[in-house]
This record gives C-alpha cells, structure tokens and sequence, in this order.
C-alpha cells in the first residue's frame, strides 16, 4: 500500500477561505478501499494585481479574475500566477500559493533539474558485453547487456532498429552463434527488480497500470516499455473477438474476454492487470461493424522484454542463441555473484541522443517514461554515493534556486501520481529560472508545445494572438487542467505564468477554453491600452 510522501503547509492569509476534504481512492478490480480523509487544505479566494499597477495591468487583472470567477467556476480551485520576465513584475496573481495537483506540468521541475545537473549534453549508454572469447563464430560464454535506461532504444517515434544495428555490429565481429544466454543486467538503478512495485511511483492508480501512458520504467528499456494490441469483431454477433499483442515477447499472458456486439452498440473496452502480474485481461464488447482497433498496454517487466526482444532479433537475422533470456535479478544467488567476477569482454557500446533531444520528445508528447527515466537518473548520477532520491534532488535543486520545499510535493517526475503539489508560484519561478540562464533559456522553450501548432497545444488557440507564440507544458488527468509557460505581449513583453486548475466538476473542455482566453488575454496585453 503507498503513503503520502508529503504534506501541504498551509499558510496563513487574512482573506476568506474554502475548506476543502480531499479523499484519495485506490481502485481495484473487486472495489475500493476509501483511505482516511487527508489534511484539510485551506484555499483563499481571492485574486490581487499590485496596489501601484497601471490602468493596463489592472485592466488585465480584472479580465483574468472574471473568467476564473465566473459563476460557472464556483466549485473549481485555480491556482494562478502572470509575471513579466523583462520587468520581473507580478501582474496577477490567484491562490498563487496554493497546492495543487500539477499532473504533466511537472515535467517542466523535473527536465529543469535534469538539465541543470546533467546538462543538454547527456547521453545514456548501454553495453553489450561477452563473458567468454569468439571461437570460430560462437561467443563460448553469456551475451550480457548493462543498461543506466536509455529510453529511446527502438522508441515509437525511433525509426532506427536498434536492435538490428547490434546484429550487424556482432555479426562484423564474426559471431554467428551464441553458446551462452541474453542477460539484462539492470542494476544501475537502486531498485533491483525483487519489489511488485518496481518502476511505478506512489499515488498512480491501479486502474492506470495496464495502459501505455503508466509502463513502469527500468535501467533497460525497449519501445516506451509497451506492447501494441489490436482488436478486431468476430465473424458473427456473441462470438469472441480477436484480440491480439503484436509483439510475442513482451510477457504478458493475455486473457481475452471481449464480445462481438450488434453494429449500433458502442465500443466498451477494459483492461485490468496487477502490478508484478504478467496477466493483462481484456474484457468488454465490439460493434461487429468496428475497424480494428488499436491500444498500447504497459508490460509488467521492463528487462525481461528487453532481453526477449532482443534474443529473437538476434534468431530472426540470422544469429542463433543456445540460451534463454533473462533478467539478472532472475539468476540464483550464486550465478549473480560468478558473473560479477568473471570477466566480461566489451563488444560494444550505444549511446542515445543528447538530452536535449529527449526533452524535446518529452516535453512535446507529454512522454511519461521518458520523465520517470529523468528522475530515476538524478538519483542514480546525483544521489547514488548519499543514497538521495531522485525527488529529494529535485527539492535540493529548487532550494538553492530559492523555492521552498513547502511549495512542492514530489513523489515522482512525470505528473502521473495523485499526490504530487505544487503551487503556481514554484512553476513560474522555475520558468524564470530557465529563462534567465543563457545556457538553458533557448533550448528549454524550445522543448515546450507551441499554441496551434504542435505537441499538446496542436490544436488550442488557434486563429488569436496566443497562436504560434504562447509555448507550454500542459497537464491533464481527472479533475485536473493545467498549463505552464511562456508567452510574449502585443509589445513583445516576455512573460511566464502558470494556471492550475483542479477538483471541477465542468466538462474538462469548458476548463480548457478558460486556461485557453486566458492565455489568449495575456497574449493580447500591451502597456499602452
């Protein structure tokens, strides 16, 4: 069972407040258990603009205020917060302070210290290595692959067959034939494969686990750590549909309990699969009329897929293997500890793109692995000699940039837990933070979303002034919307802000059209109204 990592300060304000009881649910497959109510969270409703602000910053105030205190808003919390990069002016600012949940917009905390600790720079590496010499053709030992989780090997967006490269780089070294086993050696990471947990964080829901979005991460990772499955209807109406996992290695057991249904009844698809499971069920109805359709679906162990992958690319183009494929951490004991003193022989190395090409898939697809590998580096790189989380490098980080660690809750990098908190203010302060260094400032903004014309913002705010200029990393689960970035003014006035909205019970989209002409407005400031 997870715990709440942290807990939201709560400061004192002398405007009015709205109480608010939040309960955290865990869903299972055979119900729900209802966790003991969490703190009460105190949210101040009210907005301010500077006392001293000219006729146009309160005009822009008034504005903001108005479109997130309708009366249509009245049981959403907004946290809020506008400042002028090239003034370092506040011009607005709502429950700035507030905790709330960030969902995807964390991305921008956890790429920030990344970049900040690591640099645009880094590259991960994976080693293949022989435990035994070549012997006319065959490798006489184990073929052994130590990852630190490269994200990108054979990644969706990837056009490149890693894997197939390695077969042409092993083949050039004249081995047709290995006598040995595949063995992923994933021990770069602190966590050694033996918790049902592995690779997932606190506060994500079980009912999440089994999709494409919640894959769990590891030192060795293979196309998003996802396998691809396809549903097509039956032949006549009550029969099984055809389910199907396009890649056999991914080690899932599937169990298939989707109907054919009649043309005028819609598509109803669940999936259900237990963290340290292998067990993916499928179970629901599709119309007999249905085109394929297609989903991703997480795999329950990252190396072992890795590695079956891997051994049947190598059969497939010609190399055969003796062995089987496995996860070291599968091994006895005693072979464990052979294998450490036994010598291994380099057969050669593949390192990944810059990270600045990875924060850019990252931040524009709003890639979940690839945040969750970030955070799993920082603690690996970082905090491996002073065994330092990868969160509690986060916060160290956001201390010396002067954000105090009452104004974040982390409990992981991508903004999937539910109990992540941060407020407006710690976003937009790390926005600045950004923008201000020379050596970040171009090739972070240039990671984020840009209005109307890619990633998550492709299709928001299009036609208006926030078009092709606001840049931001969105957020987006159940009860909460949110976005955080940049925008300039009708003056070309630099700006960051953060808008934060959660617990609504609106349809999302009336939540998003507000974020959106907000933004919008901002876009359309200028000092000389």
């Amino acid at each position: 069972m997870f715990s709440l990592h942290g807990q939201p300060g709560v400061n004192k304000l002398t405007s009015s407040f709205v109480i608010i009881t939040i309960l955290l649910f865990a869903p299972l497959t055979t119900g729900c258990i209802v966790h003991t109510p969490g703190p009460t969270i105190l949210v101040p409703t009210r907005s301010t603009t500077p006392q001293d602000a000219s006729p146009a910053v309160k005009s822009l105030g008034q504005d903001l205020t108005e479109l997130f205190t309708h009366p249509s808003m009245a049981h959403t919390i907004w946290a809020v917060q506008v400042q002028s990069i090239d003034r370092m002016e506040k011009l607005y600012r709502l429950n700035d302070l507030t905790l709330l949940m960030p969902a995807s917009s964390l991305k921008i905390l956890t790429l920030a210290v990344a970049v900040d600790q690591l640099g645009w720079n880094f590259r991960y590496e994976t080693n293949v290595l022989a435990t035994g010499p070549i012997e006319q053709g065959v490798l006489q030992g184990d073929l052994i692959i130590r990852g630190t989780g490269d994200p990108t090997i054979n990644a969706f967006d990837n056009n490149e067959d890693v894997f197939k490269k390695w077969v042409h780089k092993l083949n050039a070294l004249g081995i047709h034939h290995i006598e040995g086993r595949i063995i992923g050696d994933d021990r770069a990471w602190s966590n050694k494969g033996t918790d049902t947990w592995n690779g997932l964080n606190a506060g994500w829901l079980l009912d999440d686990l089994p999709f494409g979005f919640a894959a769990p991460s590891g030192a060795l990772q293979q196309h998003n750590n996802v396998a691809d499955l396809t549903l097509k209807p039956g032949t006549t109406l009550g029969l099984a549909a055809n389910v199907y996992l396009e890649q056999e290695t991914s080690g899932l057991e599937l169990v298939n309990r989707v109907i054919t249904s009649s043309r005028t009844d819609k598509l109803i698809l669940n999936f259900s699969r237990l963290p340290g499971d292998s067990r993916l069920e499928v179970t629901g109805s599709i119309p007999i009329s249905s085109s394929p359709v297609y989903r991703t679906v997480s795999v329950d162990n990252p190396t072992t897929f890795f590695v079956n992958t891997l051994k049947h690319s190598l059969m497939f183009h010609g190399i055969t293997v003796a062995g089987k494929a496995l996860d070291i951490d599968d091994l006895p004991t005693e072979d464990r500890k052979r294998l450490q003193h036994q010598t291994q022989y380099e057969l050669l190395v593949y390192q990944s793109s810059p990270l600045s090409k990875i924060a850019t898939k990252m931040m524009k697809s709003s890639q979940n692995l690839f945040a969750e590998t970030l955070l799993k580096t920082l603690e690996a790189k970082i905090g491996h000699e002073s065994t330092t989380t990868g969160q509690q490098v986060i916060r160290n980080v956001m201390k010396t940039w002067n954000i105090d660690n009452s104004q974040l809750v982390i409990t992981d990098g991508s903004g999937l837990s539910r109990y992540n908190l941060v407020t407006a203010n710690a976003l937009v302060r790390v926005l600045v933070q950004m923008y201000k260094n020379p050596q970040h400032m171009m090739l972070f903004e240039y990671t984020l979303p840009i209005a109307g014309l890619d990633g998550t913002l492709t299709s928001r705010m299009i036609g208006t002034e926030a078009e092709g200029n606001a840049r931001g990393k969105t957020g987006t689960m159940t009860g909460v919307r949110t976005l955080a970035g940049y925008v300039k003014t009708r003056d070309n006035e630099q700006i960051a802000f953060a808008i934060l909205a959660n617990n609504f019970y609106l349809p999302s989209e009336s939540i998003v059209e507000t974020i959106d002409k907000a933004v919008e407005r901002i876009a359309e400031f200028s000092r000389d109204e």
